[in-house]
């Protein structure tokens, strides 16, 4: 009889556990808001900032590891672009840059911290355009770029499919040449997010 009570408690706890870890495997959708803070580096001489607000959208899938922790991979697309910065002369804009067209693939191992939440870290690869728009036009141009990001968040469950959750990213960038062929360019982002999705 005892063997039988232990046998069924264990498969009890065992159901128990899976339920929790459920709340966060499978397919899910979310939208989300960001603050975004980019700079750029030119010529490792001068600094170039901009703040702006961004929206993005995001598709995931999540894999139970454990009875606690799972592994989540998905894609983020940004919906605007990330002001990275302008220059001016006699206080009217002859340069201004954006990345636009943003969107990354990203893995992101979390843990438990109770049924309805959980803590994940965030890794990423990230791509773009940085788009300069100049005056003259016929110094515009834009480049593909491609860099790394890293981070952490929170997700909350509100229900059995709807949650929130908040996130910190730092994305870093790699090196592009401008046009000339002899102006480097480096830029990086900070993004705070907050966002609303559904488990499906």
């Amino acid at each position: 009889m005892n063997k039988l009570f232990a046998c069924l408690l264990l498969i009890g706890t065992t159901g128990l556990a899976s339920a929790q870890v459920s709340n966060f495997t499978g397919l899910s959708g979310a939208v989300n808001l960001s603050s975004v803070s980019s700079r750029t580096e030119v010529d490792s001489q001068f600094q170039l900032g901009g703040d702006n607000w961004g929206g993005s959208v995001q598709a995931a899938y999540g894999l139970e590891l454990s009875s606690s922790s799972v592994i989540g991979f998905g894609l983020n697309y940004s919906l605007g672009n990330s002001k990275s910065g302008a220059t001016y002369d006699n206080k009217v804009a002859t340069n201004t840059a954006n990345i636009k067209n943003q969107y990354s693939f990203y893995l992101e191992p979390g843990s438990l911290l109770s049924d309805n939440t959980l803590l994940y870290g965030k890794i990423s690869v990230e791509k773009g355009k940085f788009a300069v728009t100049s005056i003259p036009a016929s110094d515009s141009f834009s480049k593909s770029i491609s860099g790394t990001g890293y981070g952490a968040g929170l997700r909350h469950m509100l229900d059995k499919s709807k949650f929130v959750q908040v996130e910190f990213m730092k994305v870093g960038y790699k090196t592009i040449t401008a046009p000339d062929s002899t102006t480097k360019i480096k830029s990086s982002t900070t993004l705070g997010t907050i966002g609303i999705g559904m488990k499906f």
